[in-house]
């Protein structure tokens, strides 16, 4: 069995004044949740906060129509 701090991450936001601590049930979730945070940072780096949220938007409307047709 894993220990907490194997399954636990923080998120610091608000220029690093703020954190959100979450813990993970299992390694392969918190991977997944490290990597496309990581991927998100990565892809929002220098870009205006607009388009940032805009994308997200239109990811969200497209993962609602896919969840629709199953």
């Amino acid at each position: 069995m894993k220990s907490q701090g194997d399954l636990a991450f923080t998120i610091l936001h608000s220029r690093g004044r703020k954190s959100l601590d979450l813990l993970a049930s299992d390694t392969e979730t918190r991977e997944n949740w490290v990597t496309g945070l990581e991927m998100l940072i990565q892809d929002s780096v220098g870009k205006p906060y607009t388009k940032i949220t805009d994308r997200y938007v239109n990811n969200l409307k497209y993962l609602m129509i896919e969840r629709s047709r199953l």
